[in-house]
């Protein structure tokens, strides 16, 4: 933008200033206003007037900065600009470079402005380069805190879901009264060894803070590279239990493609995981006397298993949200809200996805789009 309209300030006095000035278009998205300082040309050579840019991904410490100056734009904050302090920067090439940030809200206008600090400021610089320092190191640990809790709870529920298939089973034993009179006793043992187990899970997850590594995708041969129509059957199998005791029917229908030729770019135990977090989710809103499918599809490149429940199907208010950590639907108080977001994460390391559709029938339809291995 050169020359002045709606109130900005000439060119050239932005220029005899020798301040770089940055109209905020909203988020993190900027306009140069007039010239840019030789000072500052020499630093960023991408930037130009009359086009977007975006000074965080170029100057780091902006990136904190820019959070602060937020609230002075929105009129969050009692004062009308706020200043970084100077901050010095180090280019590729090992150059330093010192510039200050002022984030100013004045009649209706958010500018961003740089300059280039000329007085003896060193020791204040050094306070408070150190004390933003801090503040970043900080906020990296926080983020690494919240992805190792994530982490955590992912693992805690997958001991909880294999876990309810086996009470589930131990109650059908004992409600239909499978199990002879002399094994009675371990039966009984064999529960309250599964509540404990149960206890001890919720215990872990208030208590638990040990280090976990980040979890990271595992690499297989196509050797290795399970199938998907082994696992959806092995996880159908193990569920049948639980989906009886609610009068629930859980099945496996296949296309007529050669069984080898459903083997996708994934770990085994992993995908019965995610698999299983998808059937356990469909028997939680499938009414009973309805059936649970697990529909598995071959094609040219990718394998499906379309998970469908005859239940009420995901309210349209929360099907942006169904796939974020810690969602929990209408109705399910309790229910940490992590089984999903594994879905959707795992997937995502193995190239694939997870997706969601209403089901013909009126239910909920949740799709395991994965790659076949190359290799």
């Amino acid at each position: 933008m050169s020359g002045s309209h709606n109130g900005d300030l000439p060119a050239s006095i932005l220029t005899s200033l020798d301040v770089a000035v940055f109209k905020h278009l909203g988020g993190g998205d900027f306009e140069l206003s007039g010239d840019l300082p030789d000072w500052l040309a020499d630093a960023w050579d991408d930037c130009a007037a009359n086009s977007a840019v975006r000074p965080h991904e170029r100057f780091v410490f902006l990136e904190s900065f820019l959070e602060d100056a937020l609230g002075v734009w929105s009129g969050g904050s009692t004062r009308d600009w706020i200043s970084s302090g100077p901050w010095t920067e180090v280019a590729a090439d090992g150059s330093e470079l010192t510039l200050e940030a002022i984030a100013i809200a004045q009649n209706g206008h958010q500018a961003l402005m740089l300059k280039h600090p000329t007085a003896d400021y060193r020791t204040v610089q050094d306070i408070l380069q150190k004390s933003r320092e801090r503040d970043m190191a900080y906020a990296d640990l926080v983020r690494e805190i919240n992805k190792r809790e994530i982490l955590l709870h992912c693992i805690i529920h997958d001991l909880s879901s294999p876990l309810a298939g086996i009470r589930g089973s131990l109650n059908v034993l004992e409600d239909d009264k499978l199990v002879a009179a002399s094994g009675t006793r371990l039966l009984q043992i064999s529960q309250n060894q599964a509540a404990k187990m149960q206890q001890l899970i919720a215990d872990i997850l208030t208590s638990f803070r040990a280090e976990v590594s980040q979890m990271v995708p595992s690499i297989v041969s196509l050797d290795e590279a399970p199938c998907l129509r082994i696992a959806s059957e092995s996880v159908a199998s193990t569920l049948r239990p639980l989906g009886a005791q609610q009068n629930v029917h859980i099945s496996v229908t296949e296309d007529s493609a050669p069984r080898d030729t459903a083997r996708v770019a994934a770990d085994a135990a992993r995908l019965e995981r995610v698999l299983f977090n998808l059937v356990d989710n469909a028997l939680r809103y499938a009414p009973a006397g309805t059936s649970v499918e697990l529909a598995v599809k071959d094609q040219d490149q990718t394998v499906t298993c379309t998970v469908i429940d005859s239940g009420p199907g995901v309210p349209e208010d929360e099907v942006d949200s169904l796939f974020e950590r810690f969602h929990q639907g209408a109705g399910k108080a309790g229910v940490v809200g992590l089984g999903l977001y594994f879905c959707r994460i795992t997937a995502a390391d193995w190239g694939g996805s997870v997706s969601y559709s209403p089901a013909q029938s009126g239910g909920a339809a949740f799709t395991l789009e994965l790659p076949k291995p190359t290799g």
